[in-house]
Parts: C-alpha cells; structure tokens; sequence
C-alpha cells in the first residue's frame, strides 16, 4: 500500500508531500504573476541603439543654431536700453541745468581706450565735463554707421570735439533731426565697425534706436540684414 503524503500550504492549501518543491513553485508562481520559467532577457539591439542615438543627432542638428542665439537678443535689447535712460537723462539734465547736453559717441580712440564705435557719454557743456563713467557695448555689439545714412547719428550727428552727439537744447529739444542710433553684431577693427557675417538661416541681429527730436522720445525698433 502507498501513502501519499500531504502538507498544509498557507497560500495553497494541502499539497502532496513529493514536493515541497512543488509548493515552492507553486508560491513563486503566484508571486511573479506565473511567469517563473518563461523569462526573456530584454535590451537594446545595435541596430535599434544606433537610430536612438542618429534622431538625437538630427534634433541636435536643428535645435543647436537656435540655443547658440538664444542669448543674442537679450543681450542687445539691455544695451538699447540702457542707451536709452542715458539719452532721457541727459534732456533731463538739459533742462534742469538749463544748460545744452550732448550724448557723444567717439568715433576713434583718442578720447577712450577703444571707444570707437561702441561707447557713449554725456556730456554738460557749461561744466565742460563728462557726467559718468564711459559706458561700452558688450563684446560683439557695436554702433553701425552704415545703415540708414540719413537718419544714422554717425552721419547727421553733431560734431563735438570730434565726436558725434545727440545734442538737447535747455528747454529739451533736440538740435538734431530724428536720429537713429544702431546697434548690431559685429566687432570694431582699429577705429571701423566691422559688421558680423550674416546669411539666411542666422541673420544679424539689428535694433534701431529712433530718437524724436521735439520730445526727446526714443522707440526701438528690430531690423534683421542678411549680406
């Protein structure tokens, strides 16, 4: 006569006592959803990791320009800007003082240390002095004397002590006509603003500064040149 041999299982119930391996089975089973016997290694193919990494490239490929000229812009609008409280301080100063106030612009290095073409003061003609510190563009930005010559402040400006000036008169108007000031990329060589290469898929950034002569008013406006 053969007895088999029974043990209670907590997780499922009595099993024959031939296999306690049986109940380890039947527990690792329940455990890993049944799949304990019939597992698959997973993974990446060379082939399917070589297109992963190709459309990384190309993403790469077209976001990188727009990245690289993602700090352009700000970067010149604070140099707008920044111009631009300076011109309204100076009328301010005109009329306080009741005094004619030019903001200079050199276009050589003799007054500042390669000031041309990318620095500006103001200056009180009764004081005969300069009212701040010498103000540069940031590398990479300079003035443009070229575009637009009958507005361009290089062109039409005031000419004092050799440099050119937006000048205000002691009630606040401009001596000027409407003046633009322009800023664009580029970099001076020697004492001439050499404009940076631009081509259709990356023009050159340009602002104009258009400054009104009767209110001392100035509107920025964007221009984008391509060579």
């Amino acid at each position: 006569m053969v007895f088999d041999f029974y043990e209670w299982c907590p997780t499922i119930g009595w099993a024959r006592g031939a296999g306690r391996e049986q109940v380890k089975f039947h527990l690792h089973s329940k455990l890993d959803g049944g799949k304990t016997g019939n597992r698959q290694r997973s993974g990446f193919t060379l082939i399917e990791l070589m297109v992963v990494l190709g459309i990384i490239g190309l993403i790469t490929l077209f976001a990188l320009p727009a990245f690289q000229g993602a700090g352009r812009m700000p970067a010149m609008r604070s140099s707008v800007n920044t111009l631009r409280s300076t011109i309204s301080l100076a009328r301010q100063h005109a009329i306080t003082q009741r005094t004619v106030t030019h903001v200079v612009f050199p276009v050589n290095n003799a007054i500042v240390s390669d000031g041309a073409f990318r620095s500006y003061n103001v200056y009180d003609t009764v004081a005969e002095e300069f009212l701040f510190e010498w103000r540069h563009l940031p590398q990479g930005i300079v003035f443009d004397d070229v575009h637009l010559p009958t507005k361009n402040v290089f062109e039409i400006g005031q000419v004092v002590d050799g440099m050119r000036a937006i000048s205000f008169k002691p009630t606040g108007v401009m001596d000027n006509v409407q003046t633009e000031i322009i800023f664009t990329e580029g970099y001076v060589e020697g004492t001439t603003p050499q404009r940076a290469p631009a081509t259709v898929n990356q023009p050159r950034l340009t602002l104009a500064l258009d400054i009104y002569p009767f209110t001392g008013h100035a509107r920025v406006r964007e221009h984008q040149f391509t060579d």
